[in-house]
């Protein structure tokens, strides 16, 4: 699958719900859902141009909700960086996934759909 634009990721993103760090990490601890999803990435990194089609087709298809943290954010640097070193996220496209107490992390932009599919349980 061939990289998208810039602007296709930041359309494609729109369909996440876009969080601040400290957000993400309380929905990891605190959040309610069976499935946990949170998605670390942002428009000029080439991998992650490269992995949001296919999280997106994923998540879609399943109705999965994904927090979305903008790892290019100006105002959170500090804070992504803290969120980051805390689930031992090292690069972006970062992929966080809590079931029940099991929590994974993924950063490979070469996932494949069913992959992604077998990380969300679905």
């Amino acid at each position: 699958m061939n990289n998208v634009s810039p602007e296709q990721f930041l359309q494609l993103a729109e369909d996440f719900k876009e969080v601040t760090p400290s957000e993400a990490d309380r929905v990891l601890q605190e959040g309610d859902e069976k499935t946990v999803v949170v998605f670390f990435g942002r428009e000029t990194c080439p991998y992650c141009r490269k992995f949001i089609p296919k999280l997106h087709n994923v998540t879609q298809k399943h109705d999965i909700l994904v927090h979305f943290v903008h790892s290019g954010h100006p105002d959170y640097q500090e804070e992504i960086a803290q969120v980051r070193d805390k689930y031992d996220v090292p690069t972006v496209p970062g992929l966080i996934v809590r079931t029940g107490d099991n929590i994974a992390v993924r950063c490979d932009s070469s996932l494949s759909e069913e992959a992604i599919a077998t990380l969300l349980q679905v």
